[in-house]
């Protein structure tokens, strides 16, 4: 038997339960598009790296993953956004920009 009403609340939760998350789902989703980290066509606009380990060298990791970054001036060089298409792709076959790649 499906124990869950149709905004996906258990059936038997009191209202104010669903109220208080309901509100603060809403003011995640307006808080998340005044920060422009949500539009309604693609949902989330974020993404994180975590790390997770014992002993980890933080400022070593940012500056190798600060060094992997294209700047505004390697962007300018080879023609702008659009052409980040034509990198090397060493991940899945070079195939990963014609599934996710749009410069909006």
């Amino acid at each position: 038997k499906n124990k869950l009403d149709t905004q996906g609340f258990p059936k038997d939760a009191p209202q104010d339960e669903k109220d208080t998350l309901t509100g603060w789902v809403d003011a995640k989703y307006k808080k998340l598009c005044e920060d422009g980290l949500w539009c309604d066509k693609y949902g989330d606009r974020r993404s994180q790296l975590v790390f997770i380990g014992v002993g980890l060298d933080k400022a070593k990791m940012r500056t190798w993953l600060t060094q992997a970054l294209v700047t505004e001036e390697e962007t300018k060089a080879m023609g702008g956004m659009a052409k980040w298409r034509d990198l090397k792709d060493p991940f899945y076959n070079g195939n990963i920009a014609d599934a996710h790649f749009s410069v909006a």
